[in-house]
């Protein structure tokens, strides 16, 4: 089972947002997935809540629960668990980044993202999983700019001593309309920018992190 975490030092990076469109995108890809949400906020179980079903399953787990959690989930034959972690750096991400096989780290391209990256960082590396993480660009604007904007954003990240994912995620309706439904991009756009954003994004995070080493 593969173990994808969600972690960064500061909110509001999209990190929910992430773990949501992966989750849908990996169970129309035939992946039995949970998402795994350890952040009080309870985001990802409203988003669950206007969704219904089992495709993708969420779950809120109290830190504590995190190993049963992760144990019910292989003995059901689950092949990637998603880690929603809180918006803050606490015992509990540390926990659930010590237990991953891919750790996430969205960063959206402002001065204060970056500089929060670097206690992200520094977190990633107290669990000894630096080189299963990767930093994810979010929240450009998109246009002509966003390759410039990208760019810079990846060599401010990657100074800092992380991968960076070449596919990106741009501000676009379609995340926050998707959101609102309880659905994926895939799913309610498969056509257009975002659809496209989440699939490139899940096929380089399934080369960082096969589903067959799990």
């Amino acid at each position: 089972m593969r173990t994808w975490v969600l972690a960064s030092e500061k909110g509001g990076v999209g990190k929910t947002t992430i773990a949501t469109n992966l989750g849908v995108h990996a169970c129309q890809c035939g992946e039995r997935t949970v998402i795994a949400d350890l952040d009080a906020q309870g985001s990802a179980p409203s988003w669950h809540r206007l969704r219904g079903g089992d495709n993708p399953s969420v779950v809120s787990v109290a830190p504590e629960n995190l190993q049963r959690v992760k144990d019910g989930s292989l003995a059901l034959g689950v092949s990637l668990l998603i880690i929603d972690t809180p918006g803050h750096l606490a015992a509990a991400t540390l926990a659930a980044v010590r237990s991953a096989t891919l750790v996430i780290s969205p960063v959206r391209p402002s001065l204060f993202d970056l500089l929060a990256l670097k206690d992200t960082i520094k977190l990633i590396e107290q669990a000894g999983k630096l080189d299963s993480a990767v930093c994810v660009v979010n929240g450009i604007v998109p246009g002509k700019r966003q390759g410039a904007a990208y760019s810079e954003a990846e060599l401010a990240a990657s100074g800092l001593g992380i991968k960076v994912a070449s596919s990106y995620l741009c501000q676009r309706v379609a995340y926050v309309k998707a959101i609102g439904l309880g659905k994926g991009v895939t799913e309610i756009e498969p056509k257009k920018d975002a659809s496209k954003e989440i699939r490139a994004l899940w096929a380089q995070l399934n080369e960082l992190n096969p589903r067959t080493a799990a």
